[in-house]
């Protein structure tokens, strides 16, 4: 029950974001919303992140989750290389300090999926910095530049605790009181 409820949400949250030009669409992304939460716990969602490429016409919706074989894993929700869509992007593989993570970022290579070296840092709640080396397949081919974009995290949304800025103790100070 708990999985439908949080589908019906975040198609709410989804739906509008995206760009859909046919009904099919619209339920292809449902689809694949039931397809990526079939047998996970709702508590190991951390949120639902969307960025845009400055080329690209639509946004890339991705959704990180804890994980049993990384710390955490980033599913792509939508994006404009439909053959990405409900897989996963990039893994997060361990705690290089406070605020940064490094990762693993999927890429295709002639068609293929491959992956690269990089970092995910928190620049706060709601956004998050991602940033990849260079990459050289070999000698015969050109490298991928290194690259940065960041990513707005849009569910859940900020409480009132976020908007003000209070600190995890002042919300947990004001939510005892109002309890």
């Amino acid at each position: 029950m708990k999985k439908i409820i949080i589908t019906v949400i975040l198609c709410f949250y989804l739906l509008p974001l995206a760009n859909f030009s046919k009904a099919e669409d619209k339920e292809d992304l449902e689809d694949q919303l039931r397809k990526i939460f079939a047998g996970r716990e709702m508590n190991k969602i951390e949120g639902l992140w969307i960025t845009r490429k400055d080329n690209e016409e639509e946004n890339r919706i991705y959704l990180i989750v804890k994980s049993e074989d990384y710390l955490f894993e980033e599913v792509v929700i939508s994006h404009p290389i439909r053959e990405f869509e409900g897989e996963i992007s990039t893994k997060l593989l361990k705690k290089i300090d406070e605020k940064t993570y490094s990762t693993k970022a999927a890429w295709l290579n002639d068609g293929k999926r491959d992956e690269r070296n990089g970092t995910i840092k928190i620049i706060d709640k709601f956004k998050l910095k991602f940033e990849t080396t260079r990459h050289c397949y070999s000698s015969e081919k050109n490298c991928l530049k290194a690259d940065k974009f960041y990513k707005k995290k849009i569910w859940p949304g900020k409480t009132y605790a976020d908007e003000v800025g209070l600190s995890k103790d002042e919300a947990n100070i004001l939510k005892n009181f109002l309890d």
